[in-house]
């Protein structure tokens, strides 16, 4: 699921646009970003996860062009990524140094 919000004059989160997506595909997660981006042309920001197929949309629409304002990633998606490193790496620790 994708959401799009905008930010309303004191700066409160307003849902702007919402999309499903039955499968992770690039090219479905493709068409409808950029369908959201026509109908809301002026984006200058978007925050995501670190999903990868995600990751890629959002760079070929950079690349094409067709979104050119700022990618920026979700703290709690980054913080989940460090908190699962720091997991693998506890779980390969002898078992005197974890405790």
């Amino acid at each position: 699921m994708a959401l799009l919000v905008v930010f309303d004059s004191n700066c409160r989160p307003l849902l702007a646009g919402v999309s499903l997506f039955q499968s992770d595909f690039v090219k479905d997660m493709f068409k409808a970003i950029k369908m959201i981006l026509r109908v809301h042309p002026e984006v200058k920001a978007l925050i995501t996860s670190l999903y990868p197929p995600l990751l890629r949309v959002i760079r070929n629409l950079q690349e094409l062009g067709i979104f050119k304002g700022l990618h920026l990633i979700d703290r709690e998606s980054v913080l989940e990524d460090v908190k699962r490193d720091l997991d693998e790496i506890g779980d390969k620790l002898p078992e005197s140094i974890r405790a």
